[in-house]
């Protein structure tokens, strides 16, 4: 027998996208052989058309040992525009080639993570099909609110030192910058804060204009436009962005598998904390340089 994933006979895909089968999508099994998954024989692939909104078939088939055979299983491939767009700027200096993922906040969605690249001025674009996007918008009102999810951002190139990012970046879903001061940002509105009274709180903490948002403003753009309030931004991002690379390459050395994303978000929650707490966090991170 051809199983597929939640007996669901369609699959939907970006168009525009090639498409790539998921892991374990389609099955296969027999009640004498057992798992036959590797002897599926898939056609159809090669006459995929990604570039056409429709739905297109692809076909599968299985032989077990005894030579009873399963074939023409039709798996409906539908190649559909994106229902929802996040674009956003990643930000230590501009961040090159580094992995982005919205994360769902509701651990029964994690399987639909919506990955991307960023370019080399840190640019990046997360597609959301109709399908995946329904379930995320758990209020149904078209966009996904910061409750809803989570943009997290790693590796790839700080385009102004021309080294590897080796820390992780997050920002609520309602960014459009993703940066060290975000990342803080996110874990104050985690611990129960809201967006307005977190950014107000963080903004004193660090010094820098409160009129400011910094899930939207862009302080190495503003600095090139000649804007005054991009150096108080940039010494906060630096301050925030260096403790996390220290303390991830101090956890990567005691410990080969330690994992990016969560020791940036353990100190930026500390981070958090302190701001929480009304302390002032440039001094703080001050002394430990």
């Amino acid at each position: 027998t051809i199983h597929f994933f939640e007996d669901d006979s369609t699959i939907s895909w970006l168009l525009g996208e090639p498409f790539d089968l998921p892991d374990n999508y389609v099955t296969a099994n027999d009640n004498v052989d057992g798992d036959l998954s590797a002897r599926l024989e898939i056609s159809g692939l090669d006459l995929l058309d990604e570039t056409k909104e429709s739905d297109q078939t692809i076909y599968f088939a299985v032989t077990d040992s005894a030579g009873n055979r399963v074939e023409n299983k039709g798996l409906t491939v539908s190649f559909q525009n994106p229902a929802f767009t996040m674009n956003g700027v990643a930000i230590d200096g501009y961040l090159s080639g580094s992995s982005v993922a919205f994360v769902p906040t509701s651990p029964n969605l994690q399987h639909l993570s919506i990955t991307g690249i960023t370019n080399t001025t840190g640019g990046f674009d997360l597609f959301f099909l109709e399908e995946d996007f329904s379930e995320i918008d758990a209020n149904g009102n078209k966009v996904i609110d910061p409750e809803e999810g989570t943009i997290v951002v790693t590796g790839g190139i700080d385009t102004n030192t021309n080294q590897p990012f080796i820390s992780a970046l997050t920002a609520d879903a309602n960014s459009s910058i993703v940066s060290p001061l975000t990342t803080v940002l996110n874990e104050m509105i985690k611990n129960g804060s809201t967006k307005e009274d977190a950014q107000a709180d963080l903004a004193k903490a660090f010094g820098y204009s409160s009129a400011i948002d910094i899930t939207s403003y862009d302080p190495i753009a503003g600095a090139k436009n000649g804007d005054s309030n991009t150096v108080a931004i940039l010494e906060a991002n630096a301050l925030v962005v260096n403790t996390l690379k220290q303390i991830t390459a101090v956890s990567e050395h005691m410990n080969s598998e330690a994992d990016s994303i969560k020791v940036s978000a353990q100190v930026a929650k500390s981070m958090a904390n302190l701001v929480d707490e009304g302390i002032s966090v440039t001094q703080e991170l001050q002394k430990t340089e």
